[in-house]
């Protein structure tokens, strides 16, 4: 009998506090309990900064002139080899390479 009176006293013990916690309606955080948060402000991002504090870029060095002692030269013969490729698109391989060679020719004159 002992038994049974404490086992009936240790389970009203465990499930009171968790009744205690239900919300209304026993839903646990039902809505309209709590009050909306209000809104949060982002601050503004910074202005960015004026075009004529940042420094100029140099254009980029093409990976085989990296090395060059005279990089301006490299760099010209690279130019002038893509336009001469340019010049010369969609000719057959032997007359595409006679092309190159009478672009590369006539920048030299």
């Amino acid at each position: 009998m002992k038994s049974v009176v404490l086992l009936f006293s240790l389970l009203a013990t465990m499930a009171l506090p968790v009744y205690a916690q239900l919300g209304p309606a026993g839903v646990p955080g039902a809505p309209g309990l709590v009050p909306d948060p209000a809104p949060v402000s982002v601050p503004a991002p910074p202005p960015p900064a004026p075009a004529e504090t940042r420094k100029a870029v140099p254009p980029p060095v093409p990976s085989e002139c990296a090395k060059s002692k005279n990089v301006d030269r490299c760099i010209a013969r690279v130019e002038a080899r893509k336009k001469a490729e340019a010049a010369c698109k969609g000719a057959p391989k032997a007359k595409y390479k006679q092309c190159i060679r009478d672009q590369s020719k006539a920048k030299k004159k």
